[in-house]
């Protein structure tokens, strides 16, 4: 969101984005589908990318995707702490914790 005032995420999880964030980051690294959608309650400017605009920005910043992963990697997202608490009751990834 490049201005405006904070605005939710229509997703089961509903989130407010500010000025500076972002989301759709993992459907552009992984091409899958983004699962989100945004209203705005007031005016705002956001823009958006294309994969292979991305594909180039990247080429142009080295290490931006990177760290776009890295940053993903550290999401407390509700789904996963889910699995991941169901996976650690299976004896054989007992010794997987993080």
């Amino acid at each position: 969101m490049a201005v405006g005032d904070e605005r939710t995420l229509t997703k089961p999880t509903a989130n407010k984005m500010r000025v500076g964030e972002y989301f759709g980051e993992i459907s552009l690294i992984y091409s899958c589908k983004t699962t989100a959608r945004i209203t705005a309650r007031k005016y705002c400017n956001f823009a958006t990318l294309t994969k292979k605009i991305f594909g180039e920005v990247c080429m142009q910043f080295t290490g931006i995707q990177d760290a776009i992963q890295q940053n993903i990697y550290k999401y407390n997202d509700k789904l996963i702490r889910f699995i991941r608490k169901g996976l650690l009751k299976i004896p054989y990834f007992e010794k997987c914790k993080p």
